[in-house]
């Protein structure tokens, strides 16, 4: 039985390595590597197909969002923003005004 579909189990009864392959810490803050969507959603896990993440994305209504992406999974993100070509010119536009 899967953990989590039985109320009345204690953690405590559950063997430590069950447990900690079943638990995960989701912080608040939002951590990117400079790298591209594709890899910032899987961790760099290549066995994780391209079908299966538009397939995750779509059931959680950001398919749209991705096709709004100039290179969608294979486009760069930066630790704070995307990084592209169009980020570069706005900062720069900014900078000159």
């Amino acid at each position: 039985m899967p953990i989590g579909e039985d109320p009345g189990i204690d953690v405590r009864d559950i063997p430590l390595g069950t447990l900690r392959r079943r638990v995960s810490i989701v912080t608040q803050e939002i951590q990117l590597f400079s790298a591209s969507v594709r890899d910032n959603l899987t961790f760099f896990n290549r066995e994780i197909g391209d079908d299966r993440l538009r397939e995750v994305l779509e059931s959680l209504y950001l398919g749209a969002w991705l096709d709004g992406l100039p290179d969608r999974l294979l486009g760069r993100l930066c630790q704070t923003v995307r990084c592209s070509s169009h980020a570069a010119d706005s900062s720069a536009s900014a900078s000159a005004a």
